[in-house]
């Protein structure tokens, strides 16, 4: 028999305490020269800036949409897609409507200006770089791209009625907030990303799935906006309920096979319906519980108690982000899992970086002694790919392999 867990918990979920010097902006450097890269990158990660690098207009394409950085610095000559095309190709988009793009190119005239211009770029910086200038165009466009961003999302959530007190517009505010968590919830959809594993012979085979949530309401851009609201309004749990009933729907249809990977927070592991006839029970023995938000987990009475009652039915653990701090690797002896997924920053660039490369080297080293399957998340290019097979890591997951899709993948991916 497993426990009677104790109520669930209504603390709202906490948020990961910012280290000791904040990113300034996400910067995506577009430049197939490796001195330009370097000096782009000594001068904006030397000042607080996160940056990617992609040699290629195709690399880049796909990083700005999987990273959604706040601004990409886009090198005017590269061969083959120039800059001015890929501005063009990342204007397309809708989702980059408000990304700003800066054009670096030894260019300084003012047809080269009005041809970007008219390719959509934001800003233009004149080889060779200089650092002062750099970082003041960075800086402002970043902050742009952050105001319309949170102007366009409180624009969506706080359109209310006016009403005759403060205290009516609280009630208003969350009665409106309310209705619209509920109306997301109902039509949200589910994407699907495989995980791979991949052979001797390095040909990747679907390891299992992971389901990710896909709002289809225009006032919820993405899912961390429908979790901020549901954490706002204590009501996580209702949308761990919705997610965990949809991938039920999907497994007694037939629409997933094998392994699939849900993510939880510490709000469902605290909710009494995760461990009596939740609709994920039945398929237990197929699931694995991603456990996000690894701070809040504190908060979640009797723990240990609520994973062991979970293991009883077949339910199986992964932590993501290992690597990150100490507290990923606290959870990790908390938790015991049976999957791992490394950090995403770590996975970036690692073929570049000599530090990167021996910190993965580590932690692979760790999770083999431990048991634990490690996966290497976000993996976007060859380079990275190559790298962490090397190391000793062969199961992945990332852009590179294939791009969340409302339905599963074969059972051989080709990497692109």
């Amino acid at each position: 028999m497993s426990p009677d867990p104790t109520p669930a918990s209504h603390d709202r979920l906490s948020h990961r305490s910012p280290g000791p010097r904040p990113v300034l902006a996400r910067v995506l450097v577009v430049d197939d020269e490796p001195t330009a890269r370097a000096t782009a990158d000594a001068m904006l990660r030397g000042s607080g800036n996160e940056v990617r690098m992609a040699t290629t207009a195709h690399d880049g394409l796909i990083m700005a949409e999987a990273w959604r950085p706040d601004v990409v610095l886009l090198d005017v000559m590269m061969p083959g897609t120039d800059g001015f095309e890929l501005c063009r190709q990342l204007r397309a988009e809708p989702a980059n409507a408000d990304l700003r793009v800066v054009l670096l190119t030894a260019l300084d005239g003012p047809a080269s200006r009005l041809r970007g211009f008219e390719a959509g770029a934001d800003e233009f910086i004149t080889k060779p770089m200089n650092r002062a200038e750099m970082l003041a165009r960075i800086s402002g466009a970043a902050r742009v791209n952050r105001y319309r961003t949170m102007r366009d999302h409180q624009l969506r959530l706080a359109t209310l009625p006016e009403p005759a007190t403060e205290d009516a517009l609280i009630d208003l505010s969350t009665v409106e907030h309310d209705t619209a968590l509920d109306r997301c919830l109902a039509t949200m959809a589910l994407a699907v990303q495989p995980i791979v594993e991949l052979d001797g012979d390095d040909a990747p085979h679907v390891h299992a799935h992971e389901v990710l949530m896909r709002p289809n309401d225009p006032a919820f851009p993405n899912p961390m906006a429908v979790l901020h609201t549901a954490a706002r309004l204590d009501r996580l749990a209702d949308v761990g309920r919705a997610v965990r009933a949809r991938v039920a729907a999907l497994l007694e249809h037939g629409h997933l096979t094998g392994t699939v990977f849900v993510n939880v927070t510490s709000a469902d592991l605290a909710d009494d319906a995760l461990y009596h006839d939740d609709p994920l029970a039945p398929h237990a023995c197929r699931i694995v519980f991603e456990i996000t938000e690894h701070e809040s987990l504190e908060r979640v009475p009797d723990l240990s108690r609520r994973l062991q009652a979970l293991r009883d039915r077949g339910y199986r653990f992964a932590v993501d982000d290992l690597g990150s701090g100490y507290s990923s690797l606290n959870n990790m002896a908390l938790i015991e899992p049976d999957y791992a997924k490394l950090d995403r920053e770590l996975v970036a660039d690692v073929e570049a970086s000599p530090t990167r490369a021996t910190i993965v080297h580590t932690i692979i080293d760790l999770c083999t002694a431990l048991g634990i399957a490690l996966i290497g998340e976000g993996v976007e290019t060859a380079g990275e790919r190559d790298t962490l097979i090397d190391l000793g890591c062969r199961v992945h997951q990332g852009y590179f392999y294939a791009r969340p899709a409302p339905h599963p993948h074969d059972r051989r991916t080709a990497a692109a």
